[in-house]
């Protein structure tokens, strides 16, 4: 299953670092904000430390990952780390989670089939919730 997420900093940090756990990184980047992002090691840097900065990327994960493995996300190396679990902040509504203390907004969405006939799609960020229904048509 691949999970869309996107962290947003109300002021972002002028550095730091992603740690993934359980979870295959697919690649992403900075999409709102000046700075630059290594996908080798993860680390980011901000030069438009004083405005809103994002970064989203695409996580790839099983689609029945056990309890005991939690599918985490760290922000490391900078002045106010963080780690949030993805299963939270997709139950949260609109799939968006703030965290307070770093004056981050995470946003998470994946794609999931509901049924043979329809499926849910989530995107994070501005993107809307819509059903998607497919029929299929038998000729006798």
């Amino acid at each position: 299953m691949r999970i869309n997420v996107s962290i947003a900093w109300d002021r972002a940090p002028a550095e730091g670092r992603f740690e993934f756990e359980n979870v295959r990184y697919v690649g992403g980047g900075i999409n709102v904000g000046w700075g630059s992002y290594s996908e080798e090691d993860f680390r980011f840097s901000f030069t438009s430390t004083t405005e809103i900065c994002r970064l989203s990327f695409g996580l790839e994960v099983e689609d029945r990952a056990p309890a005991t493995n939690p599918l985490t996300i760290k922000v490391v190396d900078t002045a106010h780390p963080f780690t949030v679990a993805m299963p939270e902040v997709l139950k949260e509504e609109g799939g968006t989670m703030h965290v307070e203390d770093s004056k981050v907004t995470v946003r998470a969405g994946c794609k999931i089939p509901e049924d043979v006939g329809t499926s849910l799609e989530r995107y994070p960020g501005d993107y809307a919730v819509r059903v998607v229904e497919t029929t299929v048509i038998v000729e006798s």
